[in-house]
């Protein structure tokens, strides 16, 4: 989940890794190998390539990202998250003279819209340089204060590596992913927010369900950490851990989205 507060819409987006260089987990489908197919043949454009859809997936026997399936399930955090902007967006646009409260909503939509692509560009900008640190590669100066977070917050934590960066896979129970870090004792997945306090929730049971798909479809068990480390957008080189702890709970809520998909789209 990337979050950032409202940005106006003239500035532009933050300097760093390319987003098209990183892909995300996020609605992808893998072969049953474990290999990621993000994208097909485009017939009706010849040597070109479009993203995998759930058609798609079928005919090639792909398996769905566990992003794909914790999505039949509601999340409350995402949820506000748009909702506040909405709001954002509501209480920010000038009106127009002479505009109905109709195009007015739609401005308010497009609005914030244009702010959940900042976010998530930004976001993955930072999910990018620490892809790119784990792998031995540079990192952009401005995302360095991040980093030193990171490690100090793993620090803290006793973990240690060597680390597997990006690993992708596919589980006999019919779903695959992309790990951003892992190793034989500890899966490690990151997360861009805006910002947050003490007393806000950053982390539900879908980042705990993630990480719980993970771990299984890595042959892990209950023994294996989960960790989310939270990273902040806007205060860079604030971060913040969350550490899981039921694993038979939060596979077991998984598993049983995984069924409602399966089911739901005829496809095992």
């Amino acid at each position: 989940m990337q979050q950032s507060d409202k940005e106006s819409t003239k500035d532009g987006t933050q300097s760093g890794p390319s987003q098209s260089l990183f892909a995300t987990e996020a609605g992808h489908f893998y072969t049953r190998d474990g290999e990621p197919a993000y994208t097909v043949p485009n017939k009706s454009k010849p040597g070109t390539q479009r993203p995998t859809t759930l058609r798609d997936c079928k005919a090639l026997n792909l398996v769905p990202s566990v992003t794909n399936i914790i999505r039949v399930a509601a999340q409350p955090g995402l949820e506000r998250w748009k909702q506040t902007q909405l709001i954002h967006s509501a209480l920010t646009l000038p009106r127009i003279t002479g505009e109905s409260e109709d195009d007015f909503a739609k401005r308010v939509v497009l609005d914030a819209q244009e702010q959940a692509r900042k976010a998530r560009e930004k976001g993955s900008e930072i999910h990018g340089s620490i892809e790119h640190y784990f792998k031995g590669g540079n990192v952009p100066s401005e995302h360095k204060p991040v980093i030193q977070a990171i490690e100090m917050e793993f620090a803290d934590l006793g973990l240690k590596g060597p680390w597997s960066a990006e690993k992708s896979f596919a589980c006999d129970l019919g779903y695959g992913g992309k790990l951003d870090l892992h190793n034989g004792d500890c899966v490690v997945d990151f997360k861009t927010k805006a910002n947050w306090t003490d007393k806000d929730k950053i982390a539900y049971d879908e980042h705990a369900m993630q990480l719980a798909a993970y771990v299984r479809g890595l042959g892990g068990n209950q023994d294996t950490r989960r960790i989310n480390i939270f990273v902040s957008t806007e205060e860079l080189g604030k971060v913040k851990s969350v550490e899981w702890d039921d694993y038979d709970r939060d596979f077991q809520m998984f598993y049983l989205l995984l069924q409602y998909w399966q089911v739901s789209n005829r496809h095992q």
